[in-house]
């Protein structure tokens, strides 16, 4: 969005949003790949994972989960890419009180080589494995076994 690659300013900044182990918007992967970003506990993502190249634009968002780590302070954005081939991938917050996801960060992805047994991810709410932040919180619970 915008034609900038990686963290997106202000919207990352404000958001309070980093990465930490991919300081390039360059990656290269083979077959499933991990970006883990930090941010405020209260911040909720949505992503859009597109293969690219020539005239095809295919979206691939059932391939793109995440899950949520250390209370909420970190997510780990799990990729699985079907085909070797080239990827954007556009990663959108939005924190207490909007209404709307603004884009904090994009990425370009060049796989060598395919996942072997490439499946989506299984459908589960808002692409989100582990506790569903507002759902717990919002209600006072708390998992008494497993954090993340």
């Amino acid at each position: 969005e915008g034609g900038l690659w990686g963290p997106v300013y202000p919207q990352a900044l404000s958001l309070g949003v980093a990465t930490k182990n991919q300081p390039s918007a360059y990656i290269e992967a083979t077959g499933e790949h991990e970006i883990v970003l930090e941010s405020p506990s209260q911040v909720e993502y949505t992503y859009r994972l597109r293969m690219t190249g020539g005239d095809s634009d295919v979206k691939l968002d059932d391939y793109v989960c995440h899950k949520v780590l250390e209370g909420g302070n970190k997510t780990a954005v799990m990729l699985r890419l079907p085909k070797s081939g080239d990827y954007t991938l556009e990663v959108a917050a939005k924190g207490d009180g909007s209404d709307t996801h603004e884009n904090v960060a994009n990425y370009f992805i060049h796989c060598t080589e395919a996942a072997v047994t490439c499946e989506p991810f299984p459908s589960v709410a808002n692409r989100c494995w582990g506790i569903a932040r507002h759902a717990f919180t919002d209600e006072a619970l708390r998992p008494q076994s497993h954090d993340d």
